[in-house]
């Protein structure tokens, strides 16, 4: 849309004199200016009215245009709640570099009836020199402004990020006192373990010179494991001409990933009593195992199989803080300040998994808080990682509830290269979770034929 009258070429030229009879009306900013400067300044822009509620920038959106209110009053915001100003007459806002075209870091909103005078960042140099004067001057306060907001907005984020730190800590530590419990002990020792060769064979397949022989060896000490293996193999999906009867090329054919991710999806579930909140637990974690491996592929800064297995069992603390709500009900408030995360360790221990995988499940929800610096160092690919899957699921199933204030840092961490997580959602996941709908659970395939449809272009 043309917002202007004409763009000048030569200098405005003066106007006659009587047009300084013109009683133009007079932002205070413009006290000093004669009829003739602000009759230019008329003349340059174009003025427009709003009504009540009526957007004048919209977030996101490209701008190179300065606004001033000539009646009325606008209110500033953004996502990140930095700008929540309430401009009022002769005020300015809007694009400060007055060189190229930038994104608009806030919406403005007429509050009320308002009247506002827009003006082209190429029209500027044509005034005469006062004029420019009063605009640049007013400009540099702009920019002052912008500077003091998001300094102070950024202590805010650090001053919030530190309560939470040490309100984290303090839960951690009621949770260690917890696990300590002989009620907890109880629990823990009454689920089922995984199959012996879970955790052996993780260690092996995170082992780059690991053999599809030592794989199948590890897998042949599980009967009921490796009947699994043949019958997903000779399954409809893979609609192989000539049935699987060897353990070997089926494990060669499957490749270890999914291998592994079979045998933790088929262990996990069978622990699980089947109802309702387990399968919605069951639900997310696979989700989440199948984005996480996505993600880990697009990125290359971790292996999809290590990062696939957090998916899976990520969720384990959920399993065992569910298990105690319903063998101890007098308990049940307390059970919900447990941190889950820690519990979900303690149970994998039990189970006897790699150390490492451990310590991505106990740390698992530090990104929502933390800036990446802050975050485990050796685990900081996988942490960012399954935060970004999480993000991502949430967008899949209209949720937000998971935190985003780091999420552009967590980005940049596995160099991401759009600019908003969105963006990053549509192109690489979204297109990824349609390749494998077959094996989607259906009401996982209902929320992407829905999306589909929103995002496909009409014909």
């Amino acid at each position: 849309m043309k917002f202007f009258k004409r763009e000048f070429s030569t200098s405005v030229q003066p106007q006659p004199a009587q047009e300084k009879s013109l009683g133009l009306q007079r932002p205070d900013i413009f006290n000093r200016l004669s009829e003739h400067d602000l009759s230019q300044i008329y003349r340059a822009g174009t003025v427009r009215h709003f009504q009540k509620g009526e957007f004048v920038i919209r977030e996101g959106e490209e701008c190179r245009c300065l606004y001033i209110i000539l009646h009325g009053q606008v209110k500033l915001s953004d996502r990140n709640h930095i700008y929540h100003s309430a401009l009022h007459n002769g005020d300015f806002f809007g694009e400060i570099g007055f060189k190229e075209y930038t994104l608009n870091i806030y919406s403005a909103i007429a509050v009320e009836p308002s009247t506002v005078m827009e003006i082209q960042y190429n029209i500027v140099s044509h005034l005469s020199e006062n004029a420019q004067l009063t605009i640049y001057k007013k400009l540099n306060h702009l920019s002052v402004d912008n500077i003091h907001k998001l300094s102070n907005n950024a202590i805010n984020v650090n001053r919030r990020n530190a309560e939470l730190t040490s309100y984290i800590r303090r839960m951690r530590s009621q949770t260690d006192e917890f696990i300590a419990s002989e009620a907890f002990q109880i629990i823990l020792k009454s689920i089922p373990k995984l199959p012996k060769c879970a955790g052996s064979l993780l260690s092996k397949l995170v082992d780059d010179t690991v053999s599809a022989k030592e794989v199948t060896e590890s897998v042949q000490e599980e009967p009921a494991v490796a009947a699994e293996i043949l019958k997903r193999v000779n399954s409809a999906y893979y609609g192989l001409q000539e049935k699987v009867s060897s353990l070997h090329h089926a494990i060669l054919y499957l490749g270890f990933t999914n291998v592994y991710q079979l045998i933790l999806e088929n262990s996990v579930k069978n622990i699980l009593p089947q109802d309702g909140e387990y399968d919605k637990i069951r639900l997310h974690s696979y989700m989440i195992s199948l984005i996480s491996s996505q993600i880990s592929s697009d990125c290359q800064k971790s292996k999809p199989l290590i990062n696939g297995t957090v998916g899976i069992l990520h969720d384990v603390g959920k399993i065992v803080t569910l298990l105690l709500k319903r063998r101890y009900p007098n308990i049940k408030e307390m059970v919900k300040m447990i941190d889950e995360s820690k519990v979900g360790a303690c149970l994998l221990r039990a189970w006897e998994f790699p150390e490492n995988i451990i310590k991505i499940i106990e740390y698992q929800y530090d990104p929502e808080f933390s800036h990446p610096e802050n975050i485990s160092q050796e685990h900081k690919y996988e942490l960012s990682i399954l935060y970004m899957a999480h993000v991502c699921y949430d967008l899949l199933i209209g949720d937000d509830t998971v935190s985003t204030i780091f999420i552009d840092d967590y980005m940049k961490t596995l160099g991401i290269q759009q600019k908003d997580y969105r963006d990053f959602y549509q192109d690489k996941i979204l297109p990824a979770l349609l390749k494998n709908k077959k094996r989607l659970p259906e009401k996982i395939c209902s929320l992407l034929q829905e999306q589909t449809a929103v995002v496909a272009p009409p014909r």
